[in-house]
């Protein structure tokens, strides 16, 4: 019962992250304008860049990718663990 609940909390936390990252794009200018400069600048690089170094250059977007994924993962998580902290506290003044 706990293993299917974390499964499906687990499940929940990816959806809604992905859900916000999307949404960025559409609800929030300045993130767009930033989104927009940065492929700007990647793709400076990558058309100045030699074979080799774009293959770098690429290898290092993904990971910096990733670890903002977990830290963006750890954070919805701290988040989502304080909002059940704070419901309970308030539970507890109502009595």
């Amino acid at each position: 019962m706990l293993e299917e609940f974390q499964e499906f909390i687990d499940f929940f936390i990816d959806k809604r992250l992905n859900d916000i990252s999307l949404g960025l794009g559409k609800k929030d200018r300045n993130y767009k304008k930033l989104e927009i400069a940065l492929l700007e600048v990647q793709n400076k690089l990558i058309s100045k860049a030699d074979e080799e170094l774009q293959g770098l250059f690429v290898e290092y977007g993904d990971i910096i990718n990733a670890q903002m994924a977990i830290i963006y993962r750890e954070i919805y998580i701290c988040a989502f663990k304080d909002a059940l902290k704070s419901i309970g506290i308030i539970e507890e003044m109502k009595k």
